[in-house]
This record gives C-alpha cells, sequence and structure tokens, in this order.
C-alpha cells in the first residue's frame, strides 16, 4: 500500500476492499474497520463488498453484534443506502446460524422480507452451524426445507450432518441422510463411514458391521486400518474369533497391514479379562 503511494498510484475502491478482505480473512476486525475509516478519509465511497466484507471480519471472530451493526450501518439511514444481496446475508448468517437464540431465522427472514431468495450456500451454511453443535433436529429442518426451495447440497455439507448423527448415535437420523446423500449423488469419504460405522456397531452390535462395511464397497470409499479395526474390535468383543479372522484376512487382501490390529485387539481383550477377573476377585 505505502509503495504503491510512494510510486503515485491512487489507492480506489478495490484496493481498500483487498486489504479488508485481508484482514478479514486473518480475523482481525479491528485492522478491517481502520482500512474502512482510511479509505473514508481517502473519500472513497464503499460498496456492498466494502461491508460484506466487514460482516465477514466480525463473523469469523464469532461477534454476531457487530456484524448486525455493519449490516444494519450499511442498509439503514443516515448511510450509504447499500442494498444487501444474497452474499450480505450470508455472511451475516454465517455467524448468526452458531447462536443459540432465534438470529438465523430472523435474519432469514429479514432477507426473504427484501426479495433476496437463499442460495445453495446459505441453506449450507444453516445446517453446517446445527449439524456442529449437536442440534440434528434443526439441521434436518433446514435439510427439508433446501430440499423444498430446489437446492442440492455438497458432500461436505452431508459428511458434516452424517458425522453429527455419528456422534450422537442416531441411526435413524444418519439413515435418512445417507439415504438422501445417494439421492443428491453425494458419497461420504471412509471417514464419515467409520465413524457411521462405530456408532452403528454401539448400537447393535456386530450385526451392523457388514451393511456399513458393503455399503463403503459400494460408494468407493477404500476401507482403511480404521474400518477394519473396528470390524474385528466388534468381533472380538462379541467372542467370535473366525469372524475375527476372516475380518484380519479380508484387511489383508485389501492391502492393509493386519499387525497392529491383531494386537491392539488382542491387548484390548486381555486387559478387559483382567479386568473382570479382578472384578470378580474383589465381589
Amino acid at each position: 500500500f505505502r509503495a504503491a503511494r510512494f510510486m503515485g498510484a491512487i489507492p480506489d475502491r478495490v484496493t481498500y476492499n483487498t486489504l479488508m478482505n485481508a484482514a478479514a480473512r486473518a480475523g482481525d476486525l479491528a485492522s478491517a474497520e481502520s482500512w474502512y475509516e482510511k479509505a473514508l478519509g481517502a473519500r472513497v465511497d464503499p460498496n456492498v463488498v466494502t461491508f460484506t466484507t466487514l460482516i465477514s471480519a466480525a463473523a469469523n471472530q464469532g461477534r454476531l453484534k457487530e456484524a448486525e451493526a455493519w449490516f444494519c450501518k450499511a442498509t439503514q439511514g443516515p448511510g450509504p443506502g447499500i442494498r444487501p444481496n444474497v452474499a450480505m446475508y450470508n455472511a451475516l448468517l454465517s455467524v448468526a446460524a452458531k447462536s443459540t437464540g432465534d438470529a438465523a431465522e430472523k435474519w432469514l427472514r429479514h432477507m426473504e422480507d427484501n426479495g433476496i431468495l437463499a442460495d445453495k450456500r446459505t441453506f449450507g451454511i444453516l445446517i453446517d452451524a446445527c449439524a456442529k453443535r449437536g442440534d440434528l433436529d434443526t439441521a434436518d429442518f433446514w435439510l427439508q426445507l433446501a430440499e423444498l426451495a430446489g437446492k442440492k447440497h455438497d458432500a461436505i455439507t452431508f459428511r458434516a450432518l452424517l458425522n453429527a448423527a455419528a456422534k450422537q448415535g442416531n441411526m435413524t437420523l444418519a439413515e435418512s441422510w445417507y439415504s438422501k446423500a445417494l439421492e443428491h449423488k453425494r458419497q461420504p469419504d471412509i471417514g464419515t463411514f467409520n465413524n457411521l460405522l462405530q456408532a452403528a456397531v454401539r448400537r447393535s452390535g456386530i450385526r451392523a458391521v457388514r451393511p456399513w462395511y458393503d455399503r463403503a464397497i459400494a460408494s468407493q470409499a477404500l476401507p482403511d486400518e480404521t474400518t477394519f479395526s473396528i470390524a474385528v474390535h466388534a468381533a472380538a468383543r462379541a467372542h467370535n474369533f473366525t469372524l475375527v479372522v476372516e475380518w484380519l484376512r479380508e484387511a489383508s487382501q485389501k492391502g492393509i497391514e493386519v499387525e497392529r490390529i491383531a494386537s491392539r485387539v488382542l491387548a484390548k481383550e486381555v486387559a478387559q479379562r483382567a479386568f473382570r477377573a479382578m472384578i470378580q476377585k474383589a465381589a
């Protein structure tokens, strides 16, 4: 910036917006606001990109009140009278959706009242925020609303949903979201399949292993060491050592080193048996 001024170049709106954007990406709201003031001092008028950037800077720090303040300053008089677009609303929703109140719903209604249609990113922001805080019912509500609006979600959104469902052990929603992911032609990765497999095993035991494993294979998600560790541990806990051997053999055929899996299972079984014997003796 100083070099440009030294060379006689006059900073314009693009220059200041770029500097504010760099600060926003760094999560430095104070610097972004400082560049805004400098732009005004240089008589450079802000535009919708300017305020979207400032809202994003506040959102990146999780500061909802500041984000709302910048939105209001842009759109309400006295002020520049900026007409917000979907990107500006999305920036605000990205922090509003993380709050525990009804801020996201309020701003979504505000958006609709202004005739701005929600896009795929709008719903992705809302769904992802709900999934991260474990609010599965609200995440499912936004997913259904998005479908009614004809919006298709990407694999990242479905992975967030499936991982959240697996974390809570809600296999009913997991099954529903998995089916929807396939309808949208969005295949989960092996990490998501492993989380689902682990959750299914906790709920249903060894019988849950093969169906989720087969789904992973059908989706061309390559099973890894974690996949087979879950399967072998499930078989060992069920004392089905024939199945233990079968899973180890299948892991070997897939190019997985089975020694570590086998040694971990053996060590865990020995430890558990020793603990049970100690409890029985104490009783």
